[in-house]
């Protein structure tokens, strides 16, 4: 059962929460999820107004690991929790361990920084050769094949990634590995060799972008917004563009299923259309038990907050992320229901 009472946290006091929803959650994760944590906080805190939740953006793997350790209430996290992540969060959750359900759906788009190109296609094959060193200037004629109309400029080609690891990275590995040339050697971290220029974590890419002519780079929508120029992707026989349509075409048709420790797992349409399935889902991972009823109740509001329409909505038009799908929701809701105070309490 968790043990975070143990470091003064406010949720615990259960005497200050009384028999209302009161206290301070603590979460810490992924910095791909600032922008929705951010939307639901403000929405969650204006319904029940004596709450208050601090975010950390220290990473995936660092949010895991505090859950686990009983320094965080709950992890905010770039995929589904893993068999070992479960065995792991029995130290601190107790013998049922975390769950973890969907909570958003980023959309990936690829920005790049070329003046006068717009609408420009590329494809995982052309993408593949531009990030491995393949395809250095935006006239080469792999570019051009997919774009016969356009005049591209003799412009040097950036590649600008990522160094951290992130759930972003692994969904654009699983796209690239969908061309013919199967792609790069990526899981969550982009391998030693990649073409180009290198920052530090996916918040440093957009000004990289902004200051390197010929940069291209793979970005979350939020980020991009109305800021760069953004390509229009091949998914199986279909260029697409990245509007909210068309991600929501490949959430509501992909699968929902189970996962360790009760949770639920949402997979996108495979990127063979319909839809852009270029994205990947954001998870919550929270403990089946926690240690007074005070400190769940304060856990259940966040969670059902952000599972339902007011939290999704929020997240929609303040983070432009798009929502699970409704069977996930549904699905969620239920798994969510297993949130209880533990029987006993080790402190």
């Amino acid at each position: 059962m968790a043990t975070i009472c143990a470091f003064g946290l406010t949720a615990c006091s259960a005497d200050e929460a009384g028999s209302g929803v009161v206290g301070s959650l603590t979460a810490i994760g992924s910095s791909s999820q600032n922008g929705p944590l951010s939307a639901w906080q403000q929405g969650w805190s204006k319904d029940f107004p004596g709450t208050s939740m601090r975010y950390s953006p220290d990473g995936d793997a660092i949010g895991r690991d505090a859950l686990f350790r009983g320094m965080a209430h709950f992890a905010s996290i770039d995929s589904q929790l893993t068999p070992e992540d479960w065995e792991k969060s029995k130290q601190a959750c107790g013998a049922s361990g975390a769950l973890a359900v969907p909570t958003s759906v980023t959309a990936i788009g690829v920005s790049y920084n070329v003046a006068g190109l717009r609408n420009v296609r590329l494809d995982p094959d052309t993408l593949t050769a531009m990030f491995d060193g393949a395809i250095t200037r935006w006239d080469d004629a792999r570019i051009a094949a997919l774009n016969p109309d356009t005049d591209l400029p003799d412009l040097e080609v950036v590649p600008v990634w990522a160094k951290n690891d992130s759930g972003l990275t692994h969904a654009v590995g699983e796209y690239l590995a969908s061309g013919m040339s199967g792609g790069m050697d990526i899981d969550k971290t982009w391998p030693d060799g990649t073409a180009g220029e290198s920052v530090a974590s996916y918040p440093d890419l957009a000004t990289k972008v902004d200051d390197t002519a010929g940069a291209v780079s793979f970005m979350d929508r939020a980020e991009i917004g109305t800021r760069f120029s953004t390509a229009t992707l091949k998914f199986g026989d279909e260029f697409v563009t990245a509007t909210n349509d068309a991600l929501a075409t490949a959430v509501e048709s992909g699968d929902v299923t189970g996962a360790p420790g009760g949770g639920v797992q949402l997979n996108l349409h495979p990127g063979t259309s319909p839809g852009y399935s270029l994205g990947f889902v954001g998870y919550h991972a929270f403990c089946h038990a926690y240690q007074n009823e005070a400190l769940t109740r304060l856990v259940r509001s966040w969670a059902f907050y952000v599972n339902g329409e007011g939290g999704q909505a929020n997240s929609t038009y303040f983070a432009q992320v798009g929502s699970p799908s409704v069977e996930a929701l549904k699905k969620s809701k239920s798994a969510l229901e297993s949130i209880k105070a533990a029987d006993n309490v080790n402190q």
